[in-house]
C-alpha cells in the first residue's frame, strides 16, 4: 500500500537542497536532504537522513492541472502559481518521516499547506512533526 502527501508552495522555483538541509538545521528537524542539483526537475526516490539514518522518499512535481484533480481549493490557494510536491512512499515508516519532516520543514520556512488524501486533511506543521516522529519511531 503506497501513501501520499502533498505539499504546496507559492514558490516561483524549488528550494534548492542546501537551502531545505539550512531550513532544517535552523528549525532543529533531523533531516538531511541528499544533493540533487535541480529538485524542481527530479522525479522518483529522494535520499534523506532522519536523526542519522538513511531514508528517503519518493517526490514528484505536478502540473497545476495534476493538483487541481487532488487538492481541494482552500481560501486563497492558487494552484497555477505554486509549486506542488507529492511525496510518495510504501509501508516503509522511516520513509513516512522523511515525508513528513521535509513537508515540515519546507511549510515552516515558505509558509507551505500541505494536504493529506487519505484523512482528506490539511495539516498543521505540529501535526507534521507528531507524524513524522510517530513513523520514526514504529
Amino acid at each position: 500500500m503506497s501513501m501520499s502527501l502533498y505539499l504546496v508552495l507559492a514558490l516561483k522555483t524549488m528550494p534548492t537542497t542546501d537551502e531545505i538541509n539550512l531550513s532544517a538545521k535552523e528549525l532543529n528537524i533531523p533531516i538531511v536532504v541528499s544533493h540533487v542539483d535541480d529538485l524542481s526537475k527530479h522525479s522518483g526516490f529522494l535520499p534523506i537522513q532522519v536523526s542519522g539514518n538513511d531514508s528517503g522518499v519518493e517526490t514528484y512535481i505536478l502540473s497545476a492541472s495534476e493538483a487541481k484533480e487532488i487538492i481541494p481549493n482552500k481560501g486563497a490557494l492558487d494552484l497555477n502559481n505554486s509549486i506542488t510536491v507529492k511525496f510518495r512512499w510504501g509501508g516503509n515508516f522511516k520513509e513516512a518521516s522523511a515525508a513528513f519532516y521535509t513537508a515540515q520543514t519546507l511549510t515552516l520556512k515558505y509558509n507551505g499547506v500541505v494536504f493529506e488524501p487519505e484523512s482528506g486533511m490539511f495539516l498543521e506543521p505540529q501535526q507534521l512533526a507528531e507524524g513524522a516522529e510517530a513513523f520514526s519511531s514504529m
